[in-house]
């Protein structure tokens, strides 16, 4: 879908940008198309601003032939050195043409270079609240984008960042590389006659692929699902910050991801935090013990409750309590991963039917699905000797879906309702949905990891470690992060490995040095 505005200088999404005869455009706070960068033209005489194919994207990019300079002119004074994380010029890098952002202040946007040198290429800037703009959301993948982040959108057209440094968007594993040609651009509006070229998100009121999910536009305080019709109905409400920004996050589009998160945003949590009863949320957690996840709790973050088989992310109200948010989608599917991600519910296409669709609409109550009740009793046909406590097994021809309890024997785990059948994902999680879809890793999608022996809660930043995504067994190389925690580093294909001081996955070509 593409924006066309009746004037052509209005745009819908700050934060966006667009091409117009050759020059980046940006949509700023007040809904005006300003300019960003002027890309240039290649040799061939074409125009060096491309657009997508992400949502609100657009690029300067150049056949790499053509731009040998890298913007070398800059060092590490431009933005904080002392900000720096494990990506630094003075450290090598395995694969020409990979992009990093400095893993602490996430501001500034690296390149590996024709030597294997790290090269810092662009200041991303920060939105008003300091929220660095650079984006890594898959290894070798980054770019400059304040979308979506508080204080948003970007600041570089105020604060005197280099406009340039925002246009800097590539992809991993191409010919091209970015080229700003043009840096403290003066904001100009675009002209009125011609909307720049711009990809947007599709409405939430469009057909859809069951099983997909996604945040409510506008007001982002919706968890919507689509549901078996190709239609997207409301599933959990999230609502909003004391100043007023919607609590839900997800890709820029529908995934199997989205999640009620507030506690990166400015106010305090959601109101209705204070209005929800026991008896609307279902069970409040006087049964949860001490560190489980235990005592007062910070408002608005969540948990999932012990043991996963229950499913039930907890959410921390006003009172410093933890409660009942939902019980997802059955057993195991409550994921509280390493690293700085909130836990929160990953479901797969299942549960489509209307009684786990909550309509709430027009309700200031919010509505949960009830517990499931769960047969205590050894099934008629277990296996000659037992089952492997976890395991899932369809049956009945596909309506039901068993578990296998703590002591080795099959449990009706959930009946599968109307078109619903049970699936069984390549991981052994069964579920019930329109048909099998794996889970697959795509930018903005959520990842689980397991949790290895030698990967602690705490860490020191900088730090290197190796870990499992238990749904494909891919190994990745994790790094600790500025708040002493776990994140998602870059993944490899065999095992992780030292040498020579360096942490590298196998047949990835990678290093990072360990500390």
């Amino acid at each position: 879908m593409r924006e066309d505005p009746k004037d052509k200088q209005y745009c819908y999404w700050p934060g966006h940008y667009g091409c117009l005869n050759g020059d980046l455009y940006v949509c700023d706070a007040h809904n005006m198309w300003v300019l960003s960068a002027k890309c240039g033209k290649s040799s061939k005489g074409e125009d060096c601003c491309k657009i997508g194919p992400e949502i609100g994207v657009a690029r300067c990019v150049c056949p790499a032939a053509e731009s040998s300079n890298l913007l070398e002119d800059r060092s590490m004074a431009d933005i904080e050195a002392s900000a720096i994380g494990t990506v630094a010029a003075d450290l090598p890098c395995g694969v020409v043409g990979l992009h990093w952002c400095d893993e602490i202040a996430f501001r500034g946007l690296y390149v590996c270079g024709q030597n294997f040198q790290w090269q810092l290429v662009a200041d991303c800037g920060t939105t008003s609240t300091g929220f660095g703009c650079c984006r890594a959301v898959l290894p070798g993948s980054a770019w400059c984008d304040c979308r979506g982040l508080p204080g948003g959108p970007p600041m570089f057209l105020l604060a005197g960042v280099s406009a340039a440094a925002a246009a800097v968007a590539v992809d991993a594993g191409t010919t091209e590389t970015t080229v700003p040609t043009t840096k403290d651009i003066a904001s100009r509006e675009a002209p009125s006659s011609v909307a720049p070229d711009s990809v947007t998100p599709e409405s939430s009121n469009e057909k859809c692929t069951p099983g997909q999910f996604w945040c409510e536009t506008p007001g982002w305080d919706w968890v919507i699902v689509c549901n078996l019709n190709g239609d997207w109905e409301r599933s959990n409400f999230c609502g909003k910050t004391s100043e007023t920004y919607g609590c839900c996050r997800s890709s820029s589009i529908p995934s199997h991801y989205a999640v009620c998160d507030c506690t990166t945003l400015p106010g305090v949590p959601p109101a209705l935090l204070h209005d929800r009863a026991v008896d609307v949320i279902g069970q409040v957690s006087e049964d949860i013990q001490d560190g489980e996840p235990g005592g007062k709790c910070s408002p608005g973050t969540f948990s999932c409750r012990q043991p996963f088989v229950d499913g039930d992310l907890l959410v921390c109200g006003v009172n410093g309590v933890w409660q009942i948010s939902s019980h997802c989608c059955g057993p195991y599917t409550c994921y509280d991963p390493p690293g700085d991600e909130q836990p929160h519910c990953e479901c797969v296409p299942k549960a489509l039917d209307s009684n786990l669709v909550r309509d709430i609409a027009g309700n200031d109550d919010v509505a949960v699905e009830a517990p499931r009740s769960v047969s205590s009793e050894r099934s008629a046909d277990p296996v000659a000797h037992g089952c492997s406590p976890g395991t899932f097994e369809c049956r009945k021809k596909g309506t039901e879906i068993f578990l296998c309890n703590t002591k080795g024997f099959w449990e009706l785990s959930q009946v599968c309702k109307g078109a619903s059948k049970c699936n069984v994902r390549s991981n052994g999680e069964a579920y019930c949905g329109p048909g099998r879809l794996d889970h697959k890793v795509s930018p903005g999608s959520a990842i689980s990891f397991a949790r290895s022996a030698d990967i602690q809660q705490a860490c020191q930043p900088g730090e290197l470690n190796c870990s499992i995504m238990p749904a494909t067994n891919q190994g990745v190389i994790m790094v600790c992060n500025a708040s002493g925690q776990w994140q998602l580093r870059i993944f490899h294909t065999a095992h992780c490995s030292h040498r020579n001081g360096f942490l590298s996955g196998e047949g990835v070509g990678y290093g990072e040095k360990t500390a």
